[in-house]
């Protein structure tokens, strides 16, 4: 594991840290699943297939995870984020 980036975050800031940050990773893909069922949107979809995508990558590659390489990707979460956290949900009626 020590060649994927999670292994190499561990070894570099401990347990602690990779805990914190892997939470965090979590935490955003479940608040994006709680804005997808609110909103039913596509660019909430393409949001959390990034971060999973991200997190998955993350877990087997070392070189390939960079800021300038994902960098778009955490653009279009926080984005989509902010757009569907501010705004009210309609009611659907089915």
């Amino acid at each position: 594991m020590a060649e994927s980036y999670i292994g190499v975050l561990f070894a570099q800031v401990g347990y602690i840290g990779g805990f914190a940050f892997v939470l965090y990773f979590l935490l955003q893909i479940a608040k994006m699943a709680s804005l997808y069922w609110t909103y039913r949107a596509n660019t909430i979809v393409l949001a959390l297939v990034c971060l999973i995508g991200v997190l998955v990558c993350s877990l087997f590659a070392e070189s390939a995870i960079s800021i300038m390489g994902t960098g778009i990707y955490f653009i279009i979460v926080g984005i989509v984020q902010q757009r569907y956290s501010r705004k009210k949900p309609s009611i659907v009626q089915t």
